[in-house]
């Protein structure tokens, strides 16, 4: 409980502190555009945050340069802003996750001391949000909380110059000790799950502390906003362009189909590193599919991201690791139908005829799936309305309000 005055805020409104970090490329030396760098985690709390107002519930977020509010006039908290530490080595500026947190931690007790906060929040379950609302709850007695939805631990492989050798040595040696860590922090704190799935992940991972499970939710409202217009592409991929999802096999969906249908068009978007795009530009050059693939890049205006689902007919998402997948629902909201691999958290929160899970690696089975479905309208018509009457079930309002719930009965 928190011991700033004894009560839950001022006039029934709870303040929570949060820590809101955002990654700039891979430990701050691969080049990525900021706003490019909008994860499950990033778009989870800036929907909750433009919300949870309404609930009660007063946002304090110590985030990192460039701020969220500087570009979406739809959220709501103060924010106190900071610039992200980081050591120089010549051109070289590396980014430590344990320098941020000790950084946001600084801010973070300075805040509690001079005002009362009934909850620390991470928003995220990275090292710096994570270590930073830890350290900060235990400095100033207050409880604190985790969003946890993703989970990965793998090694980083990178091939090519010095540079990117040293970037696989300095994360690799970061990734056990980061595991020890968030699983030590993760015991010491209460925890939202996103899913049952993620849930069970914790548990197996030996996390023995409070799980509430709150998932993620839709905007069905905005999409509905957005006009549909003549189609556009025969498929559409939309993520992260990072290997995890799935990026790969993504491309040998595109190239087989083309080489059947040389007018097919397909669409990647999403944000990567310089490296990956440039190297996902030259398998689609190698592969001769230019005419056929387009690189759209992140698209950050959420209403152009919907235009451009409801102009494709299927969309294809062979993803490895999802605890809920947000953009999953976001492309049955617009009327698709979703390919995608029969991960754990695709058959507990989207068990519906629309979503078309196929073995998790079978390529083969992911491309005749994608195939009938673009050849056949009266299919694809008959599960888009299916998917768009599930979804609706998924709303960020009623998560909002759900988050809330949780945080007071983490803060009594």
């Amino acid at each position: 409980m928190s011991t700033s005055n004894g009560k839950l805020g001022e006039h029934g409104v709870m303040k929570v502190l949060a820590f809101f970090h955002k990654d700039v490329g891979l430990q701050g030396i691969l080049p990525v555009c900021p706003q490019q760098i909008v994860g499950g985690d990033h778009r989870r709390f800036m929907e909750i945050a433009k919300r949870i107002g309404k609930h009660g519930v007063e946002f304090v977020v110590v985030e990192s340069y460039p701020t969220y509010l500087a570009v979406d006039s739809g959220l709501h908290y103060r924010c106190e802003p900071y610039v992200t530490p980081a050591l120089s080595f010549g051109d070289w500026r590396l980014t430590d996750p344990w320098l941020i947190a000790l950084e946001m931690a600084r801010i973070g007790k300075s805040l509690a001391k001079k005002e009362h906060f009934d909850l620390i929040l991470s928003p995220g379950e990275s090292v710096p949000m994570s270590l930073a609302a830890f350290l900060t709850s235990h400095s100033a007695k207050i409880p604190w909380i985790v969003v946890v939805q993703y989970l990965d631990w793998r090694k980083v492989r990178l091939h090519g110059s010095c540079r990117r050798h040293f970037i696989e040595f300095y994360s690799n040696a970061h990734t056990t000790l980061d595991k020890n860590l968030l699983l030590y922090l993760f015991n010491h704190g209460s925890i939202i799950s996103v899913s049952h799935a993620m849930e069970k992940q914790l548990r197996d991972l030996g996390v023995r502390s409070k799980v509430f499970i709150c998932g993620n939710g839709v905007d069905i409202s905005l999409i509905d906003e957005v006009p549909t217009r003549s189609l556009l592409f025969d498929g559409i991929f939309v993520g992260r362009l990072v290997s995890d999802k799935g990026i790969s096999e993504t491309l040998r969906i595109f190239q087989e189909i083309c080489r059947k249908n040389t007018e097919a068009k397909f669409a990647f978007i999403g944000g990567g590193d310089a490296d990956t795009i440039q190297a996902l530009r030259r398998e689609i050059v190698k592969r001769n599919i230019e005419k056929n693939v387009s690189l759209l890049g992140y698209v950050g205006e959420r209403e152009r991201l919907f235009e451009l689902m409801k102009r494709s007919k299927v969309f294809i998402y062979p993803t490895h690791l999802e605890s809920w997948g947000t953009v999953v629902g976001e492309a049955l909201a617009c009327g698709l139908p979703v390919i995608c691999y029969d991960l754990p958290a695709f058959k507990e929160l989207f068990s519906c005829e629309a979503v078309r899970v196929c073995e998790e690696g079978n390529v083969d089975q992911m491309i005749a799936e994608t195939e009938r479905l673009i050849q056949d309208s009266a299919e694809r018509n008959r599960l888009g309305r299916i998917g768009r009457d599930y979804v609706k079930r998924y709303t960020w309002d009623e998560v909002a309000g759900k988050e809330a719930q949780i945080f007071r009965l983490v803060a009594e």
